[in-house]
């Protein structure tokens, strides 16, 4: 499935963060409840080494985000190469969305670099709203819900860092997702991507 791409921004995210997931919280939030560390757009799930707030005023992106891959760089520098990574996060829209895309380019602060570079390994593909919280690891099992069900059918459409391989499974998830938590509907589909990144501690 191909569509539209647009590149949001950049961070420094922690490296290590698993103790954070003890097994109440993986059975409350996760589809796969095996995964070592879940990854996401959402700092709640997966924090940021700055706040947001610490950003240089000509450095502010899309919500969390950086919308300068340099000046991220300059201003987070990792004296421990293992402790972060250092990451950019794509929307990807369905080919029939030219008006979404349309907003979202007129929304969004334009990055530096503009597009997204062949040498970025992609993480996978996260589904949340576009404030960036996770619909894939931070909303939460529903009253009502199959759970049994729904890991039954997910769990194994999502790698070792709680995100989608296919653009599809991520598409397909998104409209569960507006389905299923109409408070924070719409949902979009965001590409996770290591620009420069080691092993989780």
């Amino acid at each position: 499935m191909s569509g539209e791409e647009l590149l949001l921004g950049f961070d420094r995210r922690v490296g290590g963060n698993s103790d954070a997931w003890d097994a109440k919280r993986r059975e409350q939030f996760l589809l796969h409840v095996d995964v070592v560390q879940p990854l996401s757009t959402d700092t709640t799930v997966w924090p940021s080494v700055l706040d947001s707030d610490l950003r240089p005023p000509n450095c502010i992106g899309h919500q969390t985000l950086w919308n300068d891959l340099v000046c991220l760089e300059s201003s987070s520098p990792s004296s421990d190469p293992d402790s972060s990574w250092l990451i950019a996060v794509t929307l990807h829209l369905a080919k029939n969305s030219p008006k979404e895309m349309s907003h979202w380019k007129s929304e969004v602060s334009p990055t530096s670099p503009a597009i997204r570079a062949e040498a970025w390994s992609l993480l996978g593909y996260d589904v949340a709203d576009q404030w960036l919280l996770s619909g894939l690891s931070n909303c939460g099992f529903l009253p009502g819900d199959d759970i049994k069900a729904l890991r039954r059918e997910w769990s194994s459409k999502l790698n070792q860092n709680h995100l989608f391989n296919r653009l599809e499974n991520a598409m397909e998830f998104k409209d569960l997702s507006d389905q299923r938590t109409v408070e924070h509907s719409p949902f979009f589909v965001f590409g996770i991507w290591s620009i420069a990144s080691t092993p989780l501690a």
